[in-house]
């Protein structure tokens, strides 16, 4: 974690003269007063973000910095996440700092707000005024402390809480004077240079990773709207392959699927990596950070379990809220659950029978001079392989990757079983007249 986090600050350095907490924005010449304004708003409102930011990243609320459906850089998040886990593990009072610093600096900024609405705003105009071009914005934040040099691991988090969030519970959760058209710029900033920083992180990886061909087919990107996209599979393997030689742990959540679509049961494996390879480990609530790879095992595709629950195929994925439990009289079989000889296997045939873009292009191996690589061999080889797609979801197809904390997944493992035990009750007793099932729904 340590040379990620210096790479990643060090990308950060060339924004010196750059005006804001999150998100840089260019600096100016001759601010008038309504330029001021907006800018100590933004100031307070990225404030605000941070401070909400390491709030639930300390009481260890990690579906805060979860991706939204669309952003395809789950498996990238999850791993900055797991690795800024480790690193405030290892720095326990960084992130206690940092708040202390901020919350000193929102004080600073709200007075300074004040001044501006006030009388004293014609005196502050006129300093302006007599300084010309020769006093920009930046020397305004500068002359009165007004700057936060921003850690990579609070920028990550920040920048992840704020993008994770909908415009709506933006606006419920921020009091600030900022337009809603403001604040969804700012939003689509946020969005935009989160994926860059991803995608930064990719390359960091397969860089320390020594792998030449990860390198030259991450440096292919796709620009979709304000985001941009690395292919999915080159993009999971650095991932899984730090996670190794970092040794940190992967639960693979399988929830496996009756044929008529309820949830028969959900099964948690815990992973850690020995001498290279994921063997399987006991779950133990002192882990902090674990990456949760959620899939279902479902007898058909997604287009037929889509149709059996009545859900538009334009429709991104299934919420796990749609899901209830079987209540066949005579389920499925259980089938198949994996064991630690493929789980690196299943995970990264997913990725290369995923689409690589959002577009659905194909990787261009022989533009790349990649046609007879070892990486193209291996893709090859993963795409043979069934069970691990949406036209196949027989063995393992992945739903979603997240962090989250072993104590979490224990406690939600708990509930689980819970319900399926009633489910099973219900289910034995169906039969006997007077007895009204009730809405089991799971996870």
């Amino acid at each position: 974690m340590v040379v990620i986090g210096e790479f990643m600050c060090n990308l950060m350095g060339n924004n010196k003269q750059k005006l804001g907490v999150l998100l840089k924005r260019d600096d100016f010449s001759c601010p008038r007063i309504k330029e001021l304004r907006l800018a100590l708003d933004i100031h307070l409102f990225e404030i605000d973000i941070v401070l909400q930011a390491i709030d639930a990243f300390n009481h260890k609320k990690l579906h805060f910095f979860d991706t939204l459906v669309g952003d395809r850089k789950c498996q990238v998040r999850v791993s900055m996440l797991l690795d800024i886990l480790k690193s405030c593990e290892i720095d326990y009072e960084k992130l206690k700092t940092e708040r202390c610093k901020i919350i000193t600096l929102r004080l600073r900024v709200l007075h300074h707000i004040e001044l501006v609405a006030s009388d004293k705003c014609l005196e502050i105009q006129r300093a302006l005024q007599s300084a010309k071009h020769l006093f920009t914005m930046h020397d305004f934040f500068t002359k009165n402390n007004l700057n936060y040099n921003v850690p990579y691991e609070v920028l990550m988090i920040s920048l992840c809480f704020f993008t994770t969030l909908t415009l709506r519970e933006i606006e419920l959760r921020f009091n600030t004077d900022l337009s809603k058209t403001k604040v969804k710029e700012l939003w689509f900033l946020a969005k935009k240079q989160t994926s860059l920083m991803s995608i930064d992180y990719e390359l960091c990886l397969a860089r320390l990773t020594h792998n030449a061909e990860l390198s030259t087919v991450l440096q292919v990107v796709e620009t979709k709207g304000c985001c941009s996209m690395t292919a999915f599979f080159p993009s999971l393997k650095p991932v899984l392959e730090k996670i190794k030689w970092q040794q940190q742990f992967i639960v693979q959540k399988i929830v496996k699927l009756c044929e008529c679509a309820g949830i028969q049961d959900v099964q948690y494996q815990m992973f850690q990596a020995k001498n290279g390879f994921f063997k399987q480990t006991l779950l133990k609530p002192l882990i902090d950070g674990v990456a949760i790879i959620e899939g279902y095992q479902f007898e058909g595709s997604l287009s037929k379990l889509k149709n059996i629950l009545n859900l538009s195929h334009d429709q991104m994925g299934i919420k796990q809220q749609l899901l209830k439990a079987c209540e066949c009289q005579r389920p499925q079989s259980a089938g198949l659950f994996f064991n630690d000889q493929n789980i690196e296997e299943a995970v990264l045939a997913n990725a290369a029978q995923h689409p690589q873009f959002t577009n659905d292009a194909q990787i261009d191996w022989a533009g790349l001079g990649l046609l007879d690589s070892d990486l193209k061999k291996e893709f090859d080889y993963l795409n043979t392989l069934s069970g691990y797609s949406i036209h196949d979801m027989s063995k393992f197809c992945i739903n979603h990757i997240y962090a989250s904390t072993a104590a979490q997944v224990l406690e939600e493992q708990k509930a689980v079983q819970a319900t399926l035990k009633t489910q099973s009750k219900v289910r034995r007793s169906s039969q006997i007249p007077g007895i009204q099932k009730p809405d089991l729904a799971l996870i």
